[in-house]
C-alpha cells in the first residue's frame, strides 16, 4: 500500500485495481491494465502530480474483467491515482525517470474535490416500513448534475432528481442507490445507498 489517505468516506486503498503501468517510449503511450469488478460503473485514471484526469472508463454490464488502456499524451505521469467504486490505488509508472512526483495525501485531496457527491435529501438513514407503503426519494440539487437511481431487487431505475413514488408490496430488504454525474462526466465513487426493510 502507498500510505496515501483518501478524503472520501467509504473509500479503501487496494493494490489490485490497476497493474502493469508501463510507459512505452516508442509509442509515446501509457500501457495500463485495470481490473473491473461486478458493480463498477466507472474507473478514472489521474496524473497524481498534476491532478490531470487522464482517462474515464465507463462500464456497462455487471461482470469481472480486465481492461487494457493504451493512452498517448504529452505530460508523462510519474505516479497514477486510479479510482473505482469504493476503492482507489496509487501506483508508480515504470520505464521512466521520476523527476517531479508528488507525495503526500494532499495530492489525492486535489483530485477528490473533482468528484460529485450523491446526497439523498429526503432520508440519510435506512428505513423500516410496512408492506404496501409508498415512498418517494429526492436528491440534493446541484447545477449540471445528472441523477442515476436504481433499485436492483425491483428492476427500477430513474434519472430525475425525484425518484418515485414507489410502492413496496413485498417483505424483504430493498436497496435504493443514488449516484450522480457531473459536467466532467465523473460519477461519485461512493454511491449513496439506503436499505429499505419492508415488514409484513
Amino acid at each position: 500500500m502507498s500510505g496515501f489517505s483518501s478524503t472520501l468516506p467509504g473509500m479503501t486503498e487496494v493494490s489490485n485495481l490497476a497493474s502493469n503501468a508501463v510507459w512505452d517510449f516508442f509509442a509515446g503511450a501509457l500501457n495500463l491494465e485495470l481490473t473491473v469488478l461486478p458493480g463498477d460503473r466507472q474507473i478514472t485514471v489521474w496524473n497524481l502530480a498534476s491532478s490531470e484526469l487522464i482517462m474515464i472508463l465507463n462500464i456497462t454490464g455487471n461482470s469481472s474483467s480486465i481492461s487494457t488502456v493504451n493512452r498517448q499524451f504529452t505530460n508523462i505521469p510519474c505516479e497514477l491515482a486510479v479510482y473505482a467504486q469504493g476503492r482507489f490505488q496509487v501506483l508508480t509508472v515504470s520505464n521512466i525517470s521520476a523527476t517531479s512526483c508528488v507525495s503526500g495525501s494532499g495530492a489525492l485531496a486535489r483530485i477528490e474535490t473533482r468528484f460529485p457527491n450523491a446526497i439523498v435529501s429526503t432520508s440519510q438513514s435506512d428505513l423500516t416500513i410496512q408492506a404496501g407503503s409508498i415512498r418517494s426519494f429526492e436528491a440534493a440539487s446541484a447545477p449540471g448534475i445528472e441523477y442515476l437511481w436504481w433499485i436492483q431487487q425491483m428492476n427500477l431505475v430513474g434519472s430525475q432528481r425525484q425518484f418515485g413514488p414507489i410502492q413496496f408490496n413485498t417483505p424483504g430488504v430493498f436497496t435504493v442507490t443514488l449516484n450522480v454525474r457531473n459536467t466532467e462526466g465523473l460519477v461519485d465513487p461512493v454511491p449513496k445507498r439506503l436499505n429499505i426493510n419492508v415488514v409484513p
